[in-house]
């Protein structure tokens, strides 16, 4: 969020934003260990665009990414309801 001339942040809108999101395995990883996500909150106009990198290859990056992206699911969820 960007902070306006009071220091209150103001919400960044984009009406009619598209997004696409991809990943890819690599040459040298046998596991994809990136992870995207994209939670909306159609009712405000709100978007929450998620970029998780994996670990470099050291083991369970996989679920440390896609932890990061359910965790900042949670927590958008948790900041809508205030």
């Amino acid at each position: 969020m960007a902070r306006n001339q009071s220091g209150d942040h103001d919400r960044i809108r984009a009406p009619g934003l598209v997004t696409a999101g991809a990943t890819d395995i690599g040459r040298v990883r046998g596991v994809n260990q990136d992870a995207l996500g994209e939670f909306e909150d159609p009712g405000r106009g709100l978007q929450l665009l998620v970029v998780a990198d994996g670990m470099g290859g050291h083991r369970g990056g996989e679920v440390a990414s896609r932890t990061a992206i359910i965790v900042s699911h949670r927590l958008s969820a948790v900041a809508d309801a205030d």
